[in-house]
């Protein structure tokens, strides 16, 4: 150890951290692999100055790993997750999740063998939930090498369902259950034409081993849907038929501006399909122009209006491929200024007293700044409060502005705004105190007034004299 400097101490830790032992170390030094019966086969070593003469050793467990072997060739019905799947490190947890098939009960709770865990921290336990059941079981600190057998499985029901479509063309058809049939378990058969396909004649299903709960019944899409029930035995679901090359439509869109347009379904159109031709303007513009629609190839007619910026058409009646012409618009113009307001004349008299209250439509939670003629307003000359913004300018604030039109605007998200002209007035009416107040301001009072009052002054003051001069003669 560096020269004449012992080694006098060594400090055992776990793999978290947590003092195990400490003890004194004397040449010639060994270190032991095992304290408190907490065994490592690797240890992370760190040396310290312990003064100026001597040296300690602190030595860290490196957690061993520990391979998962799983066995489940003994469970059916069910299948079986494994967290962590591969190894597990010391002082770790390995939990099971078996989950049955289709939902289908067990016939006996699953067999679980688990080799090499010191600890279970859940025994297996059946689980209901909303999304899954399953039987749920937790082990936890490893020994060794871990080996995790599974066996059992759920019931077998008693019946299947398979399909035949050898007559059957320019379609596809599913069943929502293939396995584990109950007799009166009801089994939806879903036909549906090919994209740009549609049936002219409507398909028929047959059935060997079940029967028929609901007939095949026409969807808006152009699909046919249908159940089977009663099963017997093994089923067979026969479906024949020929879906042709179906009708289009074609949405054009160009002399629509700040908004999108689409149809629902988009394709397989037939003499009786019917379709959803919904427009929808962008939701921070304004609406200007209201959606325009021309139809060829079809019939057309408005079924409702959703919110502010939403349009729906209902497209029937095809004669063949058919063009959807839709044109209007929205866009963030000045158009918002008609979505505000001011109380009264929209007028300020310099002096009064009096406030001037905007109320605009738009929220208050999203205004961002209040300007007057381009320049933002300090909050403190003004009150804002909701319905939907009402904004108050107060009268010291309305006082610093000079005389003649001015400008408000509210600037919301959304690059939204709305704007108003409104007035300031002043008085000279109010003689001294009022005319020091529009001198305060830095606007000059109006000469010719002035000029006219001083010169009627003149001329009473020469009269008044003229008459004393009069009396004393």
């Amino acid at each position: 150890m560096n020269g004449n400097r012992p080694l006098t101490q060594v400090t055992y830790q776990d793999h978290n951290g947590q003092e195990i032992e400490t003890v004194a170390a004397s040449y010639p030094y060994t270190v032991e692999s095992k304290a408190d019966e907490v065994t490592y086969t690797r240890w992370k070593a760190n040396l310290f100055e312990d003064g100026a003469e001597s040296w300690r050793l602190e030595l860290t467990g490196v957690a061993p790993t520990y391979n998962i072997t799983v066995n489940k060739s003994g469970l059916h019905g069910a299948k079986l997750d494994v967290v962590p799947n591969d190894a597990v490190r010391l002082g770790g947890e390995i939990s099971l999740n078996i989950f049955p098939d289709d939902g289908q009960p067990f016939e006996n709770a699953p067999e679980i063998t688990v080799t090499g865990m010191k600890d279970v921290e859940i025994a297996p336990m059946w689980v209901s939930g909303t999304d899954a059941n399953c039987y749920l079981a937790k082990y936890k600190n490893p020994t060794g090498d871990v080996t995790i057998t599974v066996s059992g499985g759920t019931a077998s029901a008693p019946y299947t369902a398979s399909l035949s479509t050898d007559n059957l063309k320019g379609a596809t058809v599913k069943l929502d259950k293939e396995a584990y049939i109950q007799p009166d378990d009801l089994v939806k058969v879903t036909i549906k034409p090919d994209k740009n396909k549609r049936f002219d004649a409507a398909p028929t299903m047959t059935v060997d081993g079940a029967t028929v709960k609901y007939a095949l019944q026409k969807f808006p899409d152009g699909s046919y849907i249908g159940t089977i029930s009663e099963f017997t035995k093994d089923a067979v679901v026969t479906v024949e038929g020929e879906a042709v090359d179906a009708w289009t439509a074609k949405l054009d869109i160009a002399g629509l501006t700040g908004g999108k347009a689409y149809l629902n379904p988009d394709n397989g159109f037939g003499p009786d399909s019917e379709s959803l031709l919904t427009v929808v303007f962008d939701g921070d513009k304004t609406v200007v122009t209201e959606p325009s629609v021309e139809v060829t190839g079809a019939k057309w007619k408005f079924v409702r209006k959703d919110g502010d910026n939403t349009y729906v058409y209902l497209v029937s009646g095809f004669t063949g491929n058919a063009t959807i012409k839709v044109t209007g618009e929205a866009n963030k113009s000045d158009s918002a200024k008609h979505d505000i307001k001011v109380d009264g004349s929209g007028t300020h008299q310099v002096g009064s007293g009096s406030a001037l209250t905007f109320t605009c439509s738009l929220p208050l939670e999203d205004l961002l700044r209040v300007l007057v003629d381009g320049k933002v307003v300090d909050p403190k000359n003004y009150d804002a409060k909701s319905g939907s913004t009402i904004i108050t300018l107060k009268p010291a604030y309305l006082d610093t502005l000079s005389s003649g039109k001015h400008t408000i605007m509210l600037a919301y998200t959304g690059d939204r705004e709305a704007s108003l002209d409104f007035t300031v007035t002043k008085s000279i009416g109010g003689g001294d105190a009022d005319d020091a107040k529009l001198a305060e301001t830095g606007d000059p009072l109006d000469a010719a007034p002035l000029a006219g009052a001083l010169g009627m002054s003149v001329v009473a003051l020469a009269g008044a004299a003229a008459l004393r001069r009069k009396h004393s003669a």
